[in-house]
């Protein structure tokens, strides 16, 4: 898959911040609000490096805080602004600070998110209620294909339904991107060619429903 591309945000410091005001270089003055207001709704300071990246937040297909501390605060006050985000991807935030509530808050959140294939909460201090929401999380969004939960505290079972979870949705993503309109259209080109070439179209549409019988069997083994 290919990867979209973010510039890894600095390092964050934390200051008290007014919703009257906007930090240097930020465009979305509403997105700002919302934020400072999510803040204001925690009884937390706002970052201030998050407040100065709330662009990126709001518009970028890649949110990646590696190498930054944005505690469990932090991502709930950005959980609004990453539902409202159609062009987020990926969301990097290994060694973050997160904890339980904090990623059961996210994942209840992106349940209906459009675009969302990848997270990484690895190095966290997060166990089984996260990895339980990541679960429920991969059972409504079929678009998410990949979590890092390494150097966590997930139990192995979970671990397990997580990474069953994953392949399930994989498998998904492959037979809809065998389904599409290009994949239709080569088809019926196919079979309005030469006698030869129906003969070949058969012996394809065979292997195919051999194939999406083998893929079923698969699902119904996760």
């Amino acid at each position: 898959m290919a990867s979209a591309r973010s510039p890894v945000l600095p390092h964050l410091d934390f200051r008290p911040q007014s919703a009257e005001g906007r930090a240097p270089g930020v465009t979305d003055q509403a997105a700002y609000n919302e934020l400072v207001a999510n803040y204001t709704t925690l009884k937390a300071k706002v970052n201030t490096m998050l407040a100065k990246n709330v662009d990126i937040i709001r518009h970028s297909p890649v949110v990646d805080l590696t190498r930054n501390y944005v505690g469990a605060a932090g991502l709930q006050a950005m959980t609004s602004l990453l539902a409202k985000n159609d062009n987020l991807q990926e969301l990097r935030l290994p060694g973050s600070g997160l904890n339980n509530d904090a990623v059961v808050f996210f994942c209840r959140a992106m349940v209906k998110h459009p675009r969302l294939t990848s997270l990484d909460f690895s190095c966290n201090n997060i166990s089984l209620a996260a990895g339980l929401a990541l679960i429920s999380l991969l059972q409504q969004n079929k678009n998410v294909v990949h979590i890092d939960m390494s150097e966590t505290q997930v139990p192995g079972a979970v671990m397990k339904k997580i990474q069953l979870g994953l392949q399930r949705n994989k498998l998904l993503a492959a037979r809809a991107a065998a389904a599409s309109p290009d994949a239709a259209d080569d088809t019926t080109s196919v079979t309005r060619s030469t006698e030869g070439g129906f003969c070949s179209t058969i012996r394809e549409t065979v292997r195919k429903v051999e194939w999406e019988r083998r893929e079923e069997e698969a699902l119904h083994r996760l």
